[in-house]
This record gives C-alpha cells, sequence and structure tokens, in this order.
C-alpha cells in the first residue's frame, strides 16, 4: 500500500515476465519474506505448463470437460448460473489437468471445501464453533489432507 506498482497486461507483458532473467525483478516484500528458490522452481514450472506444445496436448481434454459439463448442466433445464458454472468448469479443469484428479466424488468434496474457505476469506476472524471463520479451518484441514497425498504422489513420478 503506498508503494509504487507497475501493472503489466496482455501477452507481451506475460512473455516478458516469464522469459525475463532472474535479476530482472526485485522482489522487496516489507511484511513477507520471498524464498527466491521456490519463486525459480515455480517460474519454470509455469513455463513448461504454458508452452504452446504444452497447451495444445490440454485443448481437446479441456474442450471435452466443457461439453460434458455443458450437458450434466442443461440436461433439466435451459438456463444456467453463469458464476457457480464457470466457478464449476474451472475448478474441474484445473484439478483434471494439474492434479489428474478425476473421481467425481473427490472433486464434489474439494468444490464444496474450497466455496466453504472462499466463503471464510471474507468472513469475521472469529474462530469459534460454528462460524463460517471456523468451518472455513475445517474445510482447509480437510483440503490440505485431500491434495497432500495427490501432490507428493506426484513430486515421487517426476
Amino acid at each position: 500500500m503506498g508503494s509504487p506498482t507497475v501493472v503489466i497486461i496482455g501477452q507481451a507483458g506475460n512473455k516478458f515476465i516469464l522469459r525475463a532473467e532472474d535479476d530482472v525483478f526485485a522482489a522487496k516484500q516489507p511484511v513477507t519474506e520471498v524464498y527466491w528458490d521456490s519463486q525459480v522452481s515455480v517460474k519454470g514450472a509455469m513455463m513448461s505448463f504454458l508452452k504452446p506444445e504444452s497447451l495444445q496436448n490440454y485443448v481437446k481434454e479441456m474442450d471435452e470437460l466443457v461439453k460434458r459439463l455443458l450437458l450434466i448442466e442443461t440436461k433439466e433445464t435451459d438456463t444456467i448460473k453463469a458464476v457457480t458454472f464457470m466457478k464449476k468448469l474451472t475448478f474441474t479443469i484445473a484439478f483434471n489437468i494439474l492434479f489428474g484428479i478425476k473421481d467425481e466424488c473427490t472433486k464434489e468434496a474439494l468444490l464444496e471445501d474450497f466455496n466453504l474457505v472462499f466463503k471464510a476469506i471474507w468472513s469475521l476472524p472469529v474462530n469459534f464453533p460454528g462460524t463460517v471463520y471456523w468451518r472455513g479451518l475445517k474445510a482447509r484441514s480437510r483440503i490440505v489432507d485431500r491434495i497432500l497425498p495427490i501432490l507428493r504422489k506426484k513430486s515421487e513420478e517426476l
């Protein structure tokens, strides 16, 4: 707050950031520490994920997911709640492609937990049983318990 800020948008800006040398950007975070090694590894992972060759492999899968979800959502009605549908679509694509979670029960449970966490983010932070914040903390614990084994398995495969 109150610090000079640069906003970079568009494809050219994204390419500049992702292809920039490590010393171009200096992270100055007064409140939190930034670990450069983790940033470099995240940048490398994002670069490999966002290559056109990699994205082409995911387009077919994303197209099939969108078609399937649209058919499911419009099965009984002709209208779709756009925000809810887009959240579900984004969540499904992310979990299918990034984590490889295909089990619908697991995805539904995680989606419910993520919705609780998002509600808790904007709630009054009172950690008392029954509050939105308390339910959000419990949901976060369930998310971590479900995702950590998947991430460990993925890292072992790499």
